[in-house]
């Protein structure tokens, strides 16, 4: 029995014989020397206990287990490593909205100004343009100058519209999303406005595209304001989008 023991420590185990053998005589002059056999932390026969301890454990599956402090630590880095990507997300959210209020901004000043530039063309022309003596060819000629100014102001509606729709956004801020494409459908909604403003031929879509600006800016008043992540950003949307 003893042989075939000797034989499957020498497959199981790649300690090489000699070494098991070397630390055999030493045990054994140890032995002789002090009548005792004496071992320690560093002997080969603990060397090897360690090493079949550590290869049963990995031949049989079972990982080795971690301390308490071990799975402290990394407890630990899992809630930073957590609350730093929350963080970052919540600054996220607080840029996007910043800059989408910045494009907001510069669209209703774009609104205000094209509305300003129209309503100055249509009051130097009413004069003659709304006279019963004015002959209708002149009266068709005036129209085209206010519908030219309405075209200008449309174009650059439509330049303001494709400038907040470029605005960069996470996938999953759903809100910002939500905020920056009502407004873009707003300001797009104004520029079929005055695309239709005095347009030769046209009779009656000027109210319909009228209602469809009014529920335009409505939808985009309260996307943004529920886009809002504090009561000042909530308090600025409300500003900017008044009227």
């Amino acid at each position: 029995m003893v042989p075939s023991r000797r034989r499957q420590e020498a497959v199981e185990s790649p300690t090489p014989p000699s070494a098991r053998v070397d630390g055999l005589q030493t045990a054994q002059k140890s032995q002789a020397t002090s009548g005792t056999v004496v071992e320690t932390l560093s002997s080969p026969a603990v060397h090897r206990g360690r090493w079949l301890l550590a290869r049963s454990r990995y031949l049989s599956g079972r990982p080795p287990r971690l301390g308490r402090r071990s799975r402290a630590l990394i407890v630990a880095l899992v809630v930073l490593a957590v609350g730093s990507g929350w963080a970052v997300d919540q600054h996220q959210h607080s840029a996007e909205f910043g800059t989408l209020l910045a494009a907001v901004r510069h669209g209703q000043a774009t609104i205000d100004d094209c509305d300003r530039r129209v309503a100055s063309m249509i009051d130097y022309v009413s004069p003659l343009l709304h006279a019963a003596r004015t002959p209708p060819d002149v009266r068709a000629g005036l129209q085209q100058v206010v519908h030219a100014s309405a075209l200008q102001a449309a174009a650059r509606l439509r330049a303001e519209a494709r400038a907040v729709a470029a605005i960069n956004v996470l996938p999953w801020h759903g809100q910002e999303a939500a905020a920056r494409d009502a407004y873009v459908a707003d300001l797009n909604a104004r520029a079929a406005y005055y695309e239709l403003f005095l347009a030769p031929g046209m009779t009656g879509d000027e109210s319909t595209q009228a209602a469809a600006v009014r529920s335009g800016f409505a939808a985009a008043r309260v996307a943004l304001l529920d886009a809002a992540r504090s009561p000042a950003q909530r308090s600025q949307a409300g500003l900017l989008l008044s009227h």
